[in-house]
């Protein structure tokens, strides 16, 4: 999927959550700058930082599969299904 299309759905995951950009990319060991590349689709988030997002936000396993490997999913559709 294009990074950018991840870096949307994360975006949007982050305001649902109310989880501010620079306590993301702490979690994520990332510079804002580097989390602001992977968010605006200029660079690709590292399986191991997807893996961790899905930590961070408590994502259920077929929302997380959805999430970042389904072209046609809506996250603001299924947001009463995002956790266990």
């Amino acid at each position: 999927m294009e990074p950018k299309v991840i870096g949307n759905r994360i975006k949007e995951l982050m305001n649902i959550e109310a989880v501010a950009e620079d306590k993301l990319a702490k979690s994520l060991n990332l510079t804002l700058v580097e989390l602001e590349k992977k968010l605006n689709g200029e660079e690709e988030f590292y399986i191991s930082e997807i893996m961790k997002i899905k930590e961070i936000f408590n994502l259920n396993l077929d929302v997380f599969a959805k999430l970042f490997f389904e072209e046609e999913f809506k996250l603001e559709e299924n947001i009463v299904n995002l956790k266990k």
